[in-house]
């Protein structure tokens, strides 16, 4: 129980960091297929690998936070959304391997 609790603080601290770490869209030169839409996240899944995302989303997205204590491994990978829609994205966090969070702003 301890160790979860733990794991929790990780994942929302996690979770604030990859906010301020996170590029605004438009700023890289990804091509249009590796943005990802609403659709592609909407099929994002708890439970899900890494891999399985990937092939959702058509590319690797960036690894925005990473934490390891006491047995988890947390991972925040973020992808950035059309940037016709400025500031948009979407962040998916792995624990160890496995989907347990996304969050998302602005996609369409």
């Amino acid at each position: 129980m301890k160790n979860k609790k733990i794991a929790m603080k990780i994942l929302s601290a996690a979770f604030a960091l990859a906010a301020l770490a996170m590029p605004l869209a438009g700023c890289s030169d990804l091509t249009p297929e590796e943005y990802i839409t609403r659709e592609e996240f909407n099929r994002i899944k708890a439970g899900m690998t890494y891999q399985e995302v990937k092939d959702i989303v058509g590319s690797a997205g960036t690894i925005v936070a990473e934490s390891s204590i006491a047995g988890y491994t947390t991972v925040i990978v973020s992808w950035d959304g059309d940037p016709v829609n400025i500031g948009s994205n979407a962040n998916v966090t792995f624990q160890n391997g496995v989907v347990v969070g996304k969050a998302q702003a602005g996609l369409e």
